[in-house]
This record gives C-alpha cells, structure tokens and sequence, in this order.
C-alpha cells in the first residue's frame, strides 16, 4: 500500500488520496437489493473531493465520478442523497474518511454539517 493510500475497515472503504487539486478515489462497500429482496455486496468507486468551507463551517463533499460494479452505480444513481437513510450514512462515511487521509480527522467534530455535491 502507498503512502497515499489509506483503508479503513470500520468505515467499509478505502481512500486513495490525490495529488493536490486533483480528487481522491474512494472504494467503498455498498449493498444493493434485488427485486426478489435479497441483499448483494457490491463496490462503488467514487472520484471526489472533500473541501472545507470556513466561512460556512461545514464540510463539502463534491461527487466527481461514479464507477464500479454495474448494480451499484445503477442504485446509486437512482437517488439523491438525501433520499435514503443508507446512501446519507455512506456519504457521511465517505467524508469521514477523507477526512482521516488529509489528516484531520476531528473535522467532523468541528464541522458536522456535510453538503453534498454531485458533478458526476
């Protein structure tokens, strides 16, 4: 593993963290439900940065692309993510993480409120 990237197994992801102005890529677990109701473990890339605003005191994350297995990006695709409870958790996941790889992991702390931002 590099020194730019980071797992982390408690949040079910890992972070390859960019060169400065360029976005990290997350990979991150992700389950996804069948019309039959059975429940499939799936990965999902994510191209994304995380910005810290300031002036607005909350965290910005910023979706750049979307990729991984097909099913996936399909289900994330469908919603936004304020829609459902798990695509709102994971983003706070995702946050969290890159968070923790810029080295500033008590920014959750200090900014609770996450904004998130789809370009992808």
């Amino acid at each position: 593993m590099s020194v730019d990237s980071f797992a982390y197994p408690d949040l079910g992801l890992t972070v390859e963290r960019g060169k400065v102005g360029q976005p990290s890529t997350v990979t991150l677990d992700w389950v996804t439900v069948d019309q039959d109701g059975q429940e499939h473990d799936r990965k999902l890339v994510l191209g994304c940065e995380l910005l810290i605003d300031k002036v607005e005191r909350c965290r910005e994350l910023t979706i750049v692309s979307v990729s991984g297995d097909a099913d996936a990006v399909k289900d994330f695709n469908a919603y936004l993510p304020s829609d459902i409870e798990y695509q709102g958790q994971r983003f706070v996941d995702v946050a969290d993480g890159l968070g923790r790889a810029i080295l500033h992991d008590s920014i959750k702390d200090e900014m609770p409120e996450l904004v998130v931002k789809r370009c992808a």
